[in-house]
């Protein structure tokens, strides 16, 4: 085995991207509290939070398929940049 090759993990943890959804989410809840600046409603919360549980069980289910740890980092990179993406246009409309 390549020193830079994992093996295959076979369990899919099912509460890690719930709790980092969770931890995500809390950034906006507390500036939402905290200033008038930040202004998420109800909806808001509901599409990021779905987009971003979307995208750690894309991962969570992609990641053990994936042996090498550059293409892992790879997979995550290409999950992050889709969301903030997704996530800008939701925002502002960069593509209208």
């Amino acid at each position: 085995m390549h020193m830079y090759q994992r093996t295959p993990e076979k369990n899919i943890h099912p509460y890690r991207p719930l709790i980092i959804t969770a931890a995500i989410l809390l950034v906006p809840l507390v500036g939402t509290q905290l200033s008038d600046e930040v202004q998420w409603g109800i909806e808001d919360f509901m599409a990021i939070g779905l987009m971003l549980l979307i995208a750690g069980y894309a991962y969570e289910f992609l990641a053990p398929q994936v042996h090498s740890v550059f293409w892992r980092v790879f997979l995550a990179l290409t999950i992050i940049a889709i969301v903030g993406i997704i996530w800008v246009e939701l925002a502002v409309g960069i593509f209208d």
